[in-house]
This record gives C-alpha cells, structure tokens and sequence, in this order.
C-alpha cells in the first residue's frame, strides 16, 4: 500500500490548493486515485514483469475530464507514496509545428492545419521521446512543450529535462489507445463540418489512417 505520513497529506493539500480544486478533493484523491496508483505499483513489480523498460500507461478521456490532474496526482503518489520514477507525457505537447501543419494541409487537406485530430501530431517525436525515456542512464531528456495559446512548440532551449532512469511513464490524451473505424464507416458525414469542409471524405479518411 501506499506509504502515509504527514508530508504526503500535506503535499496532496498544498497541491489541490495550487491546483485550485474544490477543497473535498482529498475524498476523490482517497477514493479513486490512490487505488488506481496502488494497483499501478503493484503492477510495475510483480514477478516476471521487465524492469528494464519503463512501464508505459495510457490515460484517455475528452476534453476538460480530467486527464492532466488525474496524470498529476498519479505522479505525486507514486513518486512520494511508492517511490516509482514517474514521468507525464501530454499527447498535446506532440502536435507538429505551425508551420508544418500549414504544410500538410496544403498537401492533404485544409482542416488539417487545426491541431487536434490524429494526423496532426509528431508522432516520430513522440517515438524518440519514449525511446529516450526508456533508454535514459542519467544524461537527462529534455521533453517537448506546446503552447496552445501561441499554437506553436515551444522552442527546444525552453523544454524542461527529466533524469532517468524512469519506472513508470504516464501518457494522456483525448485519442490515446483509439483505433480506427471500418473505411464504410466513414462514407456518411455525422456533422456539418464534415458536410461543408469535407464532402469528399478526404480529412476524415486521412484522420481514420
């Protein structure tokens, strides 16, 4: 089980509060969150399980859920609680440049400059990241950085570096572990963006590979 003490309880409030969460979230940290890290834990080192490697969970859920605070308190309990090198990867912080959208969406198709869909994310990045991680004997990575409200990756200088070896490596994201639809699946636009911006089927097609 998780290991208690004044410090954890104390750190857990101190970031509800920074977090600004209602202040009865300690009871949703008890009730969900602390089972959910215990079974993770017990998971990494059951016999037989390689340790060679980080263990790697996917975490997914829609926007405004709760992915970044659940991976947040998961991290803090395993780190504090279990002792588990613990590292978050946003699938957000993999989108591709600006500049490289704007690319591709000349190249396929116009709504493939918005970020968000499949498609639209450095999916190589996101590779060499995990394989770095993975790899990592105390010569630090650095991990990549997307500012939404510029709607551009941060530059490389500004990425903050993580020190492995890493244990455990929380990946979140709205489309995480999604598989694709049967091609006829998509013949039929379900909304008037689909519709309007994409008669053809040639964004969702591309989106669906």
């Amino acid at each position: 089980m998780i290991a208690s003490g004044n410090n954890l309880s104390d750190l857990i409030e101190r970031t509800i509060l920074a977090e600004r969460l209602p202040p009865d979230f300690d009871q949703t940290i008890e009730s969900f969150y602390m089972p959910l890290a215990d079974h993770l834990a017990k998971v990494h080192s059951a016999p037989g399980n390689a340790h060679d490697q980080p263990m790697v969970v996917g975490i997914n859920g829609g926007q405004g859920s709760g992915k970044s605070t659940l991976s947040l308190f998961l991290k803090l309990l395993l780190e504090e609680g279990y002792g588990l090198s613990t590292v978050v990867i946003s699938l957000d912080d993999l989108y591709l440049t600006r500049a490289e959208r704007i690319a591709l969406a000349d190249a396929r198709h116009s709504l493939l400059a918005t970020r968000g869909v499949p498609g639209t994310h450095d999916v190589a990045l996101g590779m060499r990241l995990l394989d770095r991680l993975a790899n990592d004997d105390g010569g630090g990575v650095r991990m990549p950085r997307f500012d939404k409200a510029s709607d551009e990756r941060v530059p490389q200088a500004d990425w903050q570096a993580v020190t492995g070896p890493v244990d455990i490596i929380l990946f979140e994201g709205w489309c995480v572990g999604a598989r694709p639809q049967a091609v006829g699946a998509l013949d039929a636009p379900v909304n008037s963006l689909e519709r309007n911006e994409d008669p053809g089927g040639v964004w969702r097609g591309y989106v669906n590979a």
